[in-house]
């Protein structure tokens, strides 16, 4: 593919715990499942730090991620660039230029547009998808993802047109197959329906990740406590620029880097090639 992943050898250098023999260990194993589809090293390497150095537990990652995301195509396959430019200037899904002091990355969620005729559910999801996985073969694992959704603007009109049984399988996908570790999730500019979205978060999140849901009313500070300054746009009281920009700067690097989602989309499985019984 004309996109190059972020080089196996500067993974390696983010995590000394990381070791070749591992890579090709699973390596030899995907070649004994010939339902799953050709995996990167580099990717390898990011399974492998999500399941704390585990082969065995990096393997199931694998499988999980890659059957999620092929029954999912309806979330998961990228949205076209005139599409893209339409989400992103409804919402803001960007993983902000600086990291916390653990290394963490901000995933920042924002509505831009607050008429509920053009927000689309299910777009938000893929463009979130998107970004995510652009990201990750860019620069490889992080340490953790912290997740910030701005509250503002999001009605009881929005609320009903989420749909929540595809929220339930992002939640799943996140938890249980995909690359990043979710370290905290923080609910700014909370709003009346905040105990309702907190109450469907409950079915979604296992209860370590549920517990660490923050809530932060208008006009509060006590995001700080969480994220410093450095990781929050102008509109949070932080030093990076407005959402609009980092909006469109996020989709300068989806449609610079297009041709990804087209080898990224081909990682399927292929369920006649599965050995025994289907997943």
């Amino acid at each position: 593919m004309p996109f190059k992943c972020v080089s196996a050898d500067k993974v390696y250098q983010k995590d000394p715990n990381l070791k070749k023999q591992d890579v090709e260990e699973i390596q030899k194993w995907l070649k004994t499942q010939p339902h799953l589809p050709k995996v990167e090293d580099t990717q390898i390497l990011t399974f492998l730090h999500k399941s704390h150095y585990e082969k065995e537990a990096a393997k199931k990652i694998i499988d999980n991620y890659f059957t999620f995301r092929t029954r999912h195509l309806n979330i998961l396959r990228a949205l076209t660039p005139d599409v893209l430019k339409t989400v992103t200037s409804v919402t803001c899904f960007n993983i902000m230029p600086n990291k916390t002091p653990e290394g963490y990355i901000v995933l920042m969620v924002k509505l831009l547009d607050s008429r509920v005729s053009n927000f689309n559910n299910t777009h938000v999801l893929t463009l979130g998808f998107m970004v995510a996985a652009l990201h990750y073969h860019q620069y490889g694992f992080e340490n953790g993802m912290v997740l910030l959704i701005d509250l503002k603007d999001f009605s009881v009109g929005h609320f009903l047109k989420t749909d929540f049984s595809l929220l339930r399988c992002v939640f799943g996908l996140l938890q249980n197959g995909a690359p990043m570790k979710i370290k905290g999730i923080h609910l700014v500019n909370a709003t009346t329906l905040t105990k309702q979205i907190i109450a469907l978060f409950k079915h979604f999140l296992k209860v370590k990740l549920y517990q660490k849901i923050q809530v932060h009313v208008p006009n509060s500070t006590t995001v700080y406590e969480f994220l410093p300054k450095e990781c929050l746009c102008e509109e949070h009281g932080g030093c990076l620029p407005s959402s609009r920009i980092l909006s469109e700067e996020s989709l300068k690097n989806l449609l610079d880097n297009y041709e990804f989602f087209s080898w990224y989309d081909g990682q399927k499985v292929d369920e006649t090639k599965r050995k025994g019984n289907d997943k």
